[in-house]
């Protein structure tokens, strides 16, 4: 890989990166360390890898950098919650749904977190994600079949008690 396609990988990957980084593992102030980590990591093994293999190797990069951290740390998901407020809810409301989106995403498995984010956030296809986290594409249904689940069984237990 040279310096373009090295550049041309910051541009393409750079916001797509960040977003899975911080909506799944990190606080807002950490999440740009994480990614400029990886584009670091990337520079360091650009003899060794070309531009297909690029993006899978920032996102797998990514997930065990945040998952070390967050082992080491024990931090819980931050969301930013400063931002405008379009969605028509109230801000109580929306300060209520980010809490019990964050708490959804605690009760899932590292991988099953990490599935669920790059698919229903990140738009990524399960070919791409059974790629990038090194799961057959079973493994990877299964993981976000799971996690679908459990999150419902989360928003039904919420419901029975509202």
């Amino acid at each position: 890989m040279n310096a373009n396609e090295y550049n041309q990988c910051v541009e393409n990957y750079s916001d797509a990166l960040y977003r899975y980084v911080h909506r799944g593992f990190r606080h807002i102030d950490d999440a740009q360390d994480i990614v400029q980590h990886c584009f670091e990591k990337l520079w360091v093994k650009r003899d060794q890898i070309g531009m297909p293999e690029a993006k899978a190797f920032l996102f797998v990069s990514a997930r065990n950098a945040s998952i070390d951290d967050w082992r080491k740390n024990h931090r819980i998901v931050a969301f930013d919650t400063n931002g405008p407020r379009e969605s028509g809810y109230e801000p109580d409301q929306e300060f209520e749904t980010l809490d019990f989106a964050r708490e959804c995403l605690q009760h899932l498995s590292e991988v099953q977190r990490s599935i669920f984010l790059l698919r229903e956030y990140e738009g990524h296809a399960y070919e791409e994600i059974a790629e990038q986290m090194e799961l057959t594409l079973s493994q990877v249904k299964v993981n976000l079949f799971r996690a679908r689940k459990r999150i419902h069984e989360l928003m039904q237990a919420k419901k029975n008690v509202l």
